[in-house]
């Protein structure tokens, strides 16, 4: 039941997620459009946190004794059935009142409408697919994520192994959401003119750098929170995290919206949810694959020394289950900064292979995104050729 409320519920969020970035493409002027960017960004960032954020702070015990509360008591502020329901009421009162209010130009009067049904649209997919750029820029987008995908996706779980509590962690992400509001308005100028990649492509061997500065700060972590072999709690540490995790979620944060400025400029406003939702999706594919493969990957790199029934001989292992059942087991290497290491010089060798590539990209014309599109008086009135 659970899996299928939840895959109903993100099903027509997605669909309307793909209609606002659709939107967005006919709705600004043509000189405005990499602002859509600008409003994507402020808007995910605001509801991540109302959405991510808060439930989890305002349903634990912990942080509302801790935080929020004069006298402490048993239980968080909310409970997630309450939390889902008000704002399950919210977005449909307010998707109702757009679909009321908002009024859309009619598209069907303009010479280069196209109308065309679902079978067609995805031969349209197709069609964007077989173009070159679109190609090129694939291959780019589905790769230009591993050099952090060890530093995105495992980084948070060793922090959490090192003794520092979720409820910290969260907190410290709440403040980074709250960064990542105001971030688009202070670099709306970078993004907004004809080449947002420029700023991906100048920020992208910089964060390459800083993965070294974070992995280098949880080596040290242990030694950083615990005293006496206690473990305690400190402000400077917690501060030096938030720091550090700050600024590496915003050039993270920044690479985003240089892409999604980038997919809007590049989209056919035609077919602007089709284009939107293709560059998303292989931009997700991008970010998701290489993490999940890191995150597979950790154990393999990971090796140990475990005492065998004679004490004065060991072997070297990387099976999690012999380590679990041997409290004796010694860490040699640890995999994750292993892939640290490994993710960081494939990161730098893909940056000298398409910096140039990326950038001749965000150079050509509009022709060269644009499917070829002719309407005929045939029986198969939509035809389509890749130029």
């Amino acid at each position: 039941m659970i899996l299928f409320v939840f895959f109903v519920s993100n099903y027509f969020s997605g669909t309307l997620d793909i209609v606002v970035d659709g939107w967005a493409l006919t709705m600004l002027r043509k000189n405005n459009v990499n602002y859509a960017s600008t409003c994507n960004g402020t808007g995910m960032a605001f509801g991540m946190f109302i959405g991510s954020i808060c439930p989890i702070l305002l349903a634990s015990e912990d942080f509302c004794n801790t935080y929020l509360r004069i006298n402490p008591s048993p239980g968080g502020m909310v409970t997630f059935k309450s939390f889902l329901y008000f704002w399950g009421v919210v977005y449909i009162i307010i998707t109702t009142l757009v679909g009321i209010f908002k009024k859309e130009k009619d598209t069907r009067l303009e010479a280069d409408h196209v109308k065309i049904n679902i079978f067609q649209n995805y031969k349209l997919l197709l069609n964007i697919l077989k173009l070159p750029s679109i190609r090129t820029l694939t291959l780019a987008l589905l790769t230009s994520r591993i050099g952090f995908s060890a530093i995105e996706a495992v980084s948070n779980l060793k922090i959490m192994d090192a003794g520092v509590s979720k409820e910290d962690i969260t907190v410290i992400a709440m403040f980074i959401d709250m960064i990542q509001i105001v971030i688009p308005f202070f670099i709306t100028k970078y993004i907004s003119g004809p080449k947002p990649m420029s700023l991906y492509m100048n920020i992208l061997p910089i964060k390459l750098l800083w993965s070294i500065v974070y992995a280098s700060f949880i080596y040290y972590t242990p030694v950083l929170i615990q005293k006496n072999g206690f473990l305690n709690r400190y402000f400077s540490y917690n501060f030096t995290l938030g720091f550090i995790w700050s600024v590496n979620d915003v050039f993270n944060y920044i690479m985003s919206i240089a892409i999604y400025a980038f997919f809007s400029r590049i989209s056919d406003p035609r077919f602007g949810g089709t284009y939107m939702t293709l560059l998303n999706t292989v931009n997700t594919m991008g970010l998701v694959g290489p993490g999940t493969i890191a995150l597979k990957l950790v154990d393999s790199l990971t090796f140990h020394n475990c005492p065998t029934e004679d004490p004065d001989v060991y072997y070297t292992t990387t099976n999690t289950k012999d380590v679990y059942n041997n409290e004796d087991c010694e860490l040699i290497v640890d995999g994750y900064y292993v892939e640290i290491v490994l993710c960081v010089i494939i990161g730098f060798i893909w940056y000298c292979i398409f910096n140039s590539i990326v950038k001749d990209l965000q150079s050509r014309s509009s022709l060269h995104w644009k499917v070829n599109v002719e309407q005929t008086k045939t029986k198969n009135p939509f035809v389509m050729t890749s130029t």
